[in-house]
């Protein structure tokens, strides 16, 4: 069986998804519902500066609809649909996708009821039942897995951690964990994730060739495969350092382990060799990413007000960018767009040029407090504008089913 042949310029008959690949490729059941909670979390500061009754309504709720609902989500469905595939394991069944589903919604109900000792063990919970599911098809794999994989475990050890410390702090476990707990959540969680899908996936847009494991000396291999590891402790330990030691140091040591890491795996010291899919966007995102943990160890230990403002850095700019980036390279690659990727697909630029303007005016937000919420309502708008963008010209495409294949 081979895909069929179509004359260049031609458009793909569209067809609705069936059921059953809804459950083999879950992205499409969770990136809408991550789009959901993003919307709410961000449009959380639309509403509560002109809704009277949202005023009372804790600010947390935008926290945790974006990590939990939106990062949540993105983690869930990438994963779910990547790991078996890379793997060439057996793809989740449907009572796993549908109990991952179940958690991650009871997860962000709760948060938006301001239920959230319920949130985070929901949300641990449904960790745990992700981590079971993959790990059974990481054992069981048929194709050597890339060696940065190693992270990808470590992340959402780093979520699962954070997120149980939480529900322990609200328990009233006084164990000083709330800044150790809240960096593991707020940047472990998505940082070892970009490093782990760094190595070949974001390698590969970039326009690097990814390295094989399988063609790699073992010597070589092993090698890399130690300093993975090393860099892996280096930054949990400097989540711990930062919380218990020294802020600036625990910081100082993350930033410089991320930037070795991010550089030596996805080269974003080079100008990206390929056009394709904004090239230059995800490289900027990762950049800023970098300027954030940077600025978080240099600049905020001796301007402390602004520390917010360079995590943000790392969240709008890094995090949200990198995640539509690599969304969109799973989504058209899945849907039979493939020959978007060939080219710079104008609508995704126009999606990153939004948040990137969301992002700006969210950093200005810390420098002037006297415009501090109308720089909020100004950065919700651009960030929900270049959401919409991409909802309709890239998630849309998640309705799709791929092209029919012919003998």
């Amino acid at each position: 069986m081979v895909p069929a042949m179509q004359p260049e310029g031609t458009r793909t008959p569209f067809r609705l998804v069936p059921l059953r690949l809804l459950m083999d490729e879950p992205y499409r059941l969770f990136f809408p519902l991550g789009v959901l909670w993003a919307v709410l979390g961000v449009g959380f500061w639309i509403l509560k500066g002109h809704v009277p009754f949202m005023e009372p309504v804790s600010t947390k709720v935008h926290v945790w609809l974006q990590v939990y609902g939106f990062m949540g989500c993105f983690v869930i469905g990438f994963l779910g649909t990547a790991i078996p595939r890379f793997a060439d394991a057996r793809y989740l069944r449907p009572w796993e996708v549908l109990a991952l589903l179940a958690g991650s919604t009871l997860t962000c109900l709760a948060v938006l009821g301001q239920l959230f000792l319920l949130a985070h063990m929901a949300f641990s919970a449904t960790l745990l039942l992700l981590g079971a599911f993959l790990l059974l098809r990481m054992m069981d794999h048929h194709s050597p897995l890339p060696v940065t994989f190693l992270f990808v475990p470590c992340g959402l050890l780093a979520a699962l951690l954070g997120s149980l410390l939480q529900a322990a702090v609200l328990l009233g476990v006084d164990w000083n964990v709330q800044t150790f707990a809240s960096n593991l959540l707020f940047q472990g969680f998505i940082i070892f994730l970009v490093m782990g899908v760094g190595g070949f996936l974001i390698r590969s847009l970039l326009g690097g060739a990814p390295p094989s494991p399988a063609d790699a000396p073992h010597r070589d291999a092993g090698w890399a495969r130690f300093a993975h590891e090393a860099c892996a402790v280096g930054v949990f330990g400097s989540f711990w350092l930062e919380a218990y030691v020294s802020r600036g140091w625990g910081a100082g040591l993350r930033a410089l382990l991320v930037t070795l890491e991010v550089v030596w795996q996805m080269r974003i010291d080079r100008l990206p060799r390929s056009g394709k899919l904004g090239a230059h966007w995800l490289r900027l995102a990762l950049w800023l990413l970098l300027a954030g943990l940077w600025g978080d160890a240099v600049i905020a230990p001796r301007f402390p007000l602004y520390r917010l403002a360079m995590l943000h850095l790392c969240f709008v700019g890094g995090f949200s960018m990198v995640t539509l980036a690599i969304a969109t390279r799973v989504i058209l690659s899945h849907t039979g767009a493939m020959h978007l990727l060939q080219r710079q697909y104008r609508p995704f630029a126009v999606a990153q040029t939004l948040l990137l303007l969301g992002l700006l005016a969210r950093f200005g937000a810390d420098f002037v407090p006297a415009r501090y919420h109308q720089h909020l309502l100004y950065a919700a708008a651009f960030w929900l504008s270049g959401l919409l963008v991409w909802c309709v010209f890239v998630l849309a495409r998640v309705l799709a089913a791929p092209p029919r294949k012919v003998s």
